[in-house]
């Protein structure tokens, strides 16, 4: 049964009338074959570029977080340790109402007046960053100093501008913030607007201090 079948279709594939018909397939045939193998290849070519691209791109982001953490670091190594009594510490605070206070007690009016000279004593001598050192941990390429502030102060808006643009390291409006200068992480902040307009602020912070490789 099975052996007529097969010659069933040996004579059926074999019969010469039906030889046209396979001449005109076969460009057909070799056609589709050729186009098949090619959309095949395509694909494999495109997944491939998408990978090769995929790679590339990851690279280059890798590349770009590297040199900024290189750059970051050669610039945090070079910074002054004493920047926070520099820089913080040594600001002036409410300008413009030291100012007028010292305009008034020059005056014949007011020269004797307490309330006047002891803010301006106050203002001139006492409100003034000063912080406190405090949990300091260090490694061989890293020191960490909390940053603790001794008493709170009086500010106006463009002191609070100023400071923000020296501790986080951003240009505020007219403030630039200043060169070679540790990592300062700001970790508590409070701010408290008062009668007179200003603010009452007292902070802490975190500094990082980054030491060079020798190896």
């Amino acid at each position: 049964m099975i052996n007529r079948l097969f010659i069933k279709i040996g004579s059926f594939a074999l019969n010469p009338s039906r030889f046209f018909y396979y001449v005109l397939a076969l460009p057909i045939i070799i056609f589709c074959s050729v186009f098949a193998l090619d959309f095949n290849l395509f694909f494999e070519l495109k997944e491939k570029e998408d990978s090769f691209n995929s790679i590339q791109k990851t690279a280059l982001i890798n590349f770009k977080k590297r040199k900024k953490q290189l750059e970051f670091l050669k610039d945090k190594t070079a910074s002054d340790p004493f920047f926070i009594d520099k820089e913080l510490e040594g600001i002036s605070f409410l300008e413009e109402e030291k100012t007028v206070l010292q305009k008034m007690a020059k005056h014949n009016a007011f020269s004797s007046n307490n309330l006047i000279n002891d803010r301006l004593r106050s203002l001139t001598n006492e409100n003034r960053l000063s912080f406190i050192e405090d949990n300091i941990q260090t490694s061989p390429y890293i020191r960490e100093t909390e940053e603790k502030q001794r008493f709170p102060i009086q500010i106006n808006e463009n002191d609070l501008k100023k400071l923000l643009s020296i501790i986080e390291e951003q240009n505020i409006e007219n403030f630039n913030y200043a060169k070679n200068r540790p990592q300062l992480l700001i970790t508590k902040f409070f701010l408290q607007k008062n009668e007179n307009k200003n603010f009452s602020l007292e902070m802490q912070l975190l500094k990082r201090e980054f030491f060079k490789n020798e190896d």
